[in-house]
């Protein structure tokens, strides 16, 4: 008798090297992997926006690291003379608006260069259709929800919505 379900998983033809840059997003499991991958000497982006549970919340860090968005005073909210925004880790929360800001879009900005940075480079080394390869098959793996629109002439963009 068999208790368990033997589940067969074939190879990924993306094979993860040194010269690979991950970026880990999640709760505390992301941020144990991610740091042991650190130690190890792997090039990693460990949770811009800190440790995070809610997959909601998740999808909205990724949306506003991929669009490049900007915090400003009116995305923060002051609780006990800390200033802090719902959609960061209180690591990011600072006494005064000005700094809780920086510590915000400075992390925005690295984690967004390195990323897109990534890309650029790969898309440099591979067609000029690698985008277009990598969205498709993104939105087969999503079900397409409709989250990735396409922009004509210009590119993609994450819309957050579901079709």
């Amino acid at each position: 008798m068999e208790f368990r379900t033997e589940v067969n998983i074939s190879p990924s033809e993306n094979r993860i090297s040194y010269d690979s840059q991950i970026l880990f997003m999640g709760s505390c499991f992301a941020e144990n992997i991610g740091s042991k991958m650190k130690e190890l000497h792997f090039r990693v982006d460990l949770n811009p926006f800190g440790i995070n549970y809610n997959p909601s919340s998740l999808s909205r860090n990724l949306w506003a690291l991929l669009s490049g968005k900007q915090y400003t005073k009116k995305d923060l909210h002051k609780a006990n003379e800390k200033w802090f925004s719902f959609d960061h880790h209180s690591q990011f929360s600072a006494g005064d608006p000005g700094t809780c800001l920086e510590q915000i879009n400075e992390r925005i900005r690295f984690s967004r260069d390195r990323l897109l940075g990534e890309s650029l480079d790969y898309l440099a080394e591979g067609s000029e259709r690698t985008i277009d390869t990598h969205v498709k098959n993104l939105r087969a793996k999503l079900g397409n929800p409709g989250w990735i629109e396409t922009v004509r002439g210009w590119g993609y963009r994450f819309s957050g919505k579901r079709n």
